[in-house]
């Protein structure tokens, strides 16, 4: 399978690149949809960025221009990327609540740069154009006395980019007006790019799980095993170099990346990828809700065990909880696997539904989620009262769970460490 992405130039007013504009792309044909979800596509574009492509291959070593809602600046979705080698891009469709200002002010004391994209001249908030170190301004979209007025307005407090740029002629009239940057046709089109992302094979999931679930794990086994599968090899490699296992120097070998990573969190990595390759309908959102459902599970199982001394339940637990949203599909190929391999017994057993313990957590974690209505709320205070615990203990669970699944496809700024934030080159708090 391939994954694609478009970059387009910036330039000076010498006409040399300096930046480049990341653009998401589905496939070989170099088009951006109007219809695409702003949210959906950066996200996608910067999974592919930093784990497909990699940053510095893209870039060049030069900032990259990326959009973002307000969404993805809530979230703190900015932090993955390293704040002295983007320029977020602030979409004309963005609400400027409180909320969103006040989102921008944090991450501009992170060091992150913002642009004002495709502005007109319209209405935005004087807040906002304050926190903006660039406007974009739309040729297309604006006549020449507009431009004017946006140029005699902060040419000398910002830095202009005039983007659209088709002919000399436009180029000539923004240089006289006093714009630093341009982007445009007339420079160069979108060039796209494209790499070949591997899938693991069912026989290295079955491998993988036979001896990561061994007493005693075999590190160099295991090494091998992984390195016997091009797939493998590749998404552990990628996840080892994620700013979350960041370290002074880059992962080059599987063993190294094994230890950095952990053999508890290896264990949760193949499920995961699992999980993401189990079926091409679950999207990075049912993968991050379906993480939630683990380790929520996981959590109420190991304090039901602490009662009861079940030996396995937060384990069976935390399978039940992964697989519980796959499809029919899906289901068959895991019960495939199941027969495989004697070490897959557990996700055998989580997915069976005989045992009861288990059967009444994953009523309850999907109960949970649906509290609003009265059914449900009747169900999750019959779990609670069976199993001894109290609605204040379950909710900081559902917390730490929500946490984790939030923090394994995003950089929380409050879990920075100081040796990542010096290499996003952070202030010290």
């Amino acid at each position: 399978m391939n994954v694609y992405l478009a970059r387009q130039p910036i330039v000076n007013r010498k006409k040399k690149t300096v930046a480049y504009e990341m653009l998401y792309r589905c496939s070989g044909e170099n088009y951006y949809s109007p219809d695409w979800d702003g949210t959906d596509t950066t996200k996608k574009l910067l999974h592919n960025i930093m784990l497909n492509f990699g940053f510095d291959y893209v870039t060049k070593g030069k900032r990259a221009f990326l959009n973002f809602t307000d969404t993805l600046l809530c979230n703190n979705t900015p932090m993955l990327l390293p704040s002295d080698r983007v320029v977020i891009e602030l979409l004309e469709t963005i609400q400027y609540t409180d909320e969103v200002i006040e989102q921008i002010r944090m991450l501009r004391q992170w060091g992150y740069v913002f642009a004002l994209d495709d502005y007109i001249g319209d209405e935005v908030p004087d807040t906002v154009l304050d926190l903006v170190d660039i406007i974009k301004v739309d040729w297309m979209g604006t006549d020449h006395k507009k431009r004017q007025e946006i140029a005699d307005s902060y040419a000398q407090e910002k830095d202009l980019l005039a983007e659209k740029i088709e002919t000399e002629e436009e180029f000539q009239e923004a240089l006289q007006m006093g714009f630093e940057f341009f982007q445009g046709y007339y420079f160069a089109r979108p060039t796209l790019h494209f790499k070949k992302v591997y899938d693991i094979s069912v026989a290295t999931y079955i491998r993988l799980w036979e001896e990561i679930s061994g007493s005693s794990v075999d590190l160099e086994k295991l090494s091998k095993i992984i390195e016997l599968d091009i797939g493998a090899t590749y998404k552990l490699l990628c996840k080892a170099n994620t700013l979350q296992y960041f370290h002074i120097h880059r992962v080059h070998s599987i063993q190294q990346a094994l230890m950095i990573i952990g053999l508890d969190e290896v264990r949760r990595w193949i499920l995961l990828l699992l999980l993401n390759n189990l079926s091409d309908s679950h999207n990075e959102e049912a993968v991050q809700q379906a993480l939630l459902r683990a380790v929520f599970a996981e959590h109420i199982a190991q304090y039901i065990a602490g009662e009861h001394q079940t030996g396995n339940l937060a384990q069976q637990a935390y399978m039940m909880g992964m697989f519980s949203i796959v499809d029919d599909e899906s289901k068959k190929m895991l019960h495939t696997m199941m027969n495989s391999g004697p070490a897959l017994r557990d996700i055998r057993g989580a997915l069976s539904g005989k045992d009861e313990m288990l059967s009444d957590i994953l009523n309850f974690i999907v109960k949970y989620e649906q509290n609003e209505c009265p059914e449900s709320e009747q169900e999750i205070i019959k779990f609670l009262e069976k199993y001894h615990m109290d609605s204040e203990q379950v909710a900081q669970i559902y917390l730490q769970a929500v946490c984790y699944a939030e923090e394994a496809f995003c950089v929380n700024p409050a879990e920075i460490t100081p040796d990542l934030g010096k290499r996003l080159n952070l202030p010290e708090k």
